[in-house]
């Protein structure tokens, strides 16, 4: 074994060091010998031996004493513990997203739930003793050093743990911490995930879970979890099922469909260096594009011949009645002109009637007051050389402006 002085972590019984191990890199356990004693050696061993599982840290080798100190060679996690994750995220390498948080707490509860199967309780779960993968965002529970069997309501250990992740019977009646216990402390561990808040521990309730979880997954699951009464406390093997339920639906919602996952997937390196056709430049002809046998046929210099050509009859153009133009001299209006003219909007209205070629005579028909914004048809019946014509006036406004104006005869009798 190469030794080294990276320092993982500190604990009461010992240090934790990065180390080589058979051509691999460990975590070595180092603990004073005379900090524990050989039955709990051999119970820390039996528990790594039977929570062999992916979300469990592994035990790589034989436990030895070197230099007054017990050397435990333990599977080295390449990430960073969870109470990194959550509460430190500046200097987190992993990013919460829906599906990492999935992975995370799909992990933590397979592990535990393995742990429970086997009568082993943890004792001691918090975020420093779950490490995440860097790589595959893998939650690995660690530090089975406190961990117990718990057979038929009999301990192999003394009850020991963090406080700020004991269950409300063990603060508060010194329960002897069990399997109920330890879903409470995961409980609270996938609220303040989902949270990233520390939470009171006297706070955590299902109220409260409801509070920081409100429209998160997993929000009812954890309420059954921090139930405080133990007896009404959700068993992992009774939620396992739904907890795995939840993180598919998650997984599916978070995935994209396979057709946009083949868009945003990059081109491999055959499509890559496959030459794509090129379009036409004007300025690098690519010879004749067009068929010579499609083009129509060349006809002389001349051009088409006019006189073939058919003349499209232009409709019959009514001269205005009265004076064309504009009147060279300025004609004094009469008092009922200058009355419909400020009624219908002032000179804004005379004048564009003057700009469309208007005759003043014409506005004698159209309403004394004509609207701001509007359509107004007017309709006169006149006699001209013995026959009666019927005439339609149009009138459209906009902002107190004329924008149209037609005078056409619509019958002649």
């Amino acid at each position: 074994m190469a030794w080294s002085t990276a320092t993982l972590a500190k604990g009461c019984f010992g240090k934790v060091y990065r180390q080589q191990y058979k051509g691999t890199w460990a975590a070595v356990k180092k603990v004073p010998q005379h900090l524990i004693d050989r039955k709990d050696l051999e119970r820390e061993c039996e528990v790594y031996n039977k929570a062999e599982h992916p979300n469990i840290v592994k035990l790589l080798g034989n436990i030895t004493l070197t230099d007054g100190k017990w050397i435990i060679p333990l599977e080295f996690i390449f990430g960073e513990d969870l109470e990194t994750t959550i509460f430190q995220s500046a200097k987190s390498k992993i990013q919460l997203t829906p599906s990492t948080k999935v992975t995370i707490v799909s992990g933590m509860c397979e592990g535990l739930m393995h742990l429970h199967l086997n009568d082993i309780v943890h004792q001691d779960l918090k975020p420093e003793n779950i490490m995440v993968e860097h790589t595959t965002n893998r939650a690995v529970i660690i530090d089975l050093g406190l961990a117990k069997f718990f057979r038929h309501g009999l301990n192999s250990a003394i009850d020991m743990g963090n406080e700020a992740y004991s269950a409300p019977e063990v603060l508060r009646w010194r329960s002897q911490r069990n399997q109920r216990s330890d879903v409470w402390a995961m409980g609270k561990i996938i609220a303040e995930l989902y949270a990233r808040v520390r939470l009171h521990t006297p706070s955590v309730c299902p109220a409260k879970v409801k509070e920081v979880m409100q429209g998160q997954p997993y929000c009812d699951i954890v309420c059954k979890m921090v139930e405080p009464d133990p007896g009404k406390r959700a068993a992992m093997v009774s939620i396992i099922d739904e907890i795995r339920v939840t993180g598919r639906t998650v997984r599916e919602s978070s995935t994209p469909p396979k057709n946009v996952q083949n868009l945003l997937k990059p081109p491999s390196r055959e499509q890559a260096a496959r030459p794509r056709p090129r379009s036409a430049s004007p300025m690098k002809p690519r010879g004749n594009l067009i068929d010579r046998n499609q083009l129509p046929e060349k006809r002389d210099n001349k051009g088409p011949d006019l006189l073939k050509w058919e003349r499209t009859p232009r409709p019959e153009i009514k001269p205005l009645r009265g004076h064309m133009g504009l009147p060279k001299h300025p004609v004094t209006k009469p008092a009922e002109n200058r009355n419909r003219q400020e009624a219908a909007g002032g000179t804004d209205i005379t004048a564009q009637l003057m700009k469309l070629k208007l005759n003043h005579e014409a506005a004698k028909d159209l309403p004394s007051s004509l609207p701001q914004t509007g359509k107004v048809k007017v309709q006169r019946v006149e006699r001209k050389n013995g026959k009666l014509e019927t005439w339609e006036q149009t009138v459209v406004t906009q902002d107190g402006k004329i924008i149209k104006y037609d005078d056409v005869m619509i019958s002649s009798t």
